[in-house]
């Protein structure tokens, strides 16, 4: 059509409206709609899909966190047994000497850590986490094992009776947590000499 004829069949566009201006589009392009259609339908395909994968991860999230509170993780008849660091110690051990300037102070280094079953990595993980926010209370139950300790007790290379006596103050500090073994990943027990004044 030449450029100074105007097509009277077109409707007015001249209005400022979305309406208006979408059926200039069509008349003029009517394949414009059929575009316009499949884009709608792709976006709405892509959010539908995007907030269902997100809700599964929220829900199995939820569920694990409420698994590990509710539940001790060895009750959940899992086969993997992983280590997760409990606490790292270093201090006093021992009775013997405390408050004599000429005695040596025995000093124990623990690198404790607890042999847990979990079923999946994201339990490992929220059971790491877990046992981070109690870290406090874990380095206090390992000192006042330590710290009472009788000289027996901290000579013997397997620590057996120190690491009995440490599984009884975890399973008691983290309930929720079914800690299988505890074990040391380094054990050292030494004496630093009397401090001279």
């Amino acid at each position: 059509m030449p450029d100074d004829q105007t097509d009277t069949s077109a409707p007015d566009a001249s209005g400022t409206g979305i309406g208006s201006r979408l059926k200039a589009m069509v008349h003029r392009d009517p394949g414009v709609l059929h575009e316009i259609a499949l884009t709608f339908a792709a976006t709405t395909l892509f959010v539908v899909l995007a907030a269902w994968t997100l809700s599964r991860v929220g829900d199995r999230v939820e569920q694990t966190s409420a698994d590990l509170v509710d539940t001790p993780v060895a009750a959940n008849g899992a086969d993997d047994v992983t280590e997760v660091p409990l606490v790292r110690y270093r201090g006093p051990a021992g009775v013997a000497g405390v408050g004599d300037v000429d005695t040596p102070v025995r000093v124990a280094e623990v690198d404790l850590l607890g042999l847990v079953r979990v079923e999946n990595p994201d339990e490992a993980y929220l059971v790491r986490r877990y046992i981070r926010g109690h870290k406090n209370r874990l380095a206090e139950d390992v000192d006042s094992v330590l710290r009472s300790a009788t000289a027996e007790e901290l000579a013997d290379p397997a620590a057996e009776a120190i690491r009995g006596r440490i599984r009884e103050r975890v399973d008691r500090s983290l309930p929720s947590v079914a800690v299988e073994r505890v074990a040391f990943g380094h054990y050292r027990v030494f004496d630093v000499p009397a401090v001279v004044r």
